[in-house]
């Protein structure tokens, strides 16, 4: 379970990034809370899941060198953006809880997985 870690790190790295970028979109940040968001928040939220995105990386180069890492980083990017698509089609309330949630445990997983 502790060798799957590095990729559910990356997993939720992946999702709560591109959560971030969605609530820095008017649209889905209308479909998830209900409001339009302010000017500096936009930017609060772009750069936070930007960050997200590329943490995801971390893990998975530790764990398998650059080449595989960047493959599996590519990948773990594309299942978080699915999660994240099938969130907004049909429970758009409860991605960003979610998206705060799957944060945190990624940071817990990439502890387990060894990456300091």
């Amino acid at each position: 379970m502790i060798a799957l870690m590095s990729e559910i790190s990356a997993l939720l790295a992946g999702f709560g990034g591109f959560t971030a970028l969605a609530f820095a979109m008017d649209r889905h940040h209308r479909d998830m809370i209900g409001a339009l968001p302010k000017g500096r928040n936009l930017l609060m939220f772009k750069a936070g899941g930007w960050a997200a995105l590329s943490f995801a990386a971390v893990p998975l180069e530790a764990r398998f060198g650059l080449a595989v890492g960047l493959i599996f980083w590519l990948g773990m990017l594309t299942l978080g953006a699915l999660g994240v698509a099938v969130a907004l089609t049909y429970r758009p309330s409860l991605l960003p809880a979610a998206g705060l949630i799957a944060l945190p445990l990624s940071l817990c997983a990439a502890a387990l997985s060894g990456v300091s």
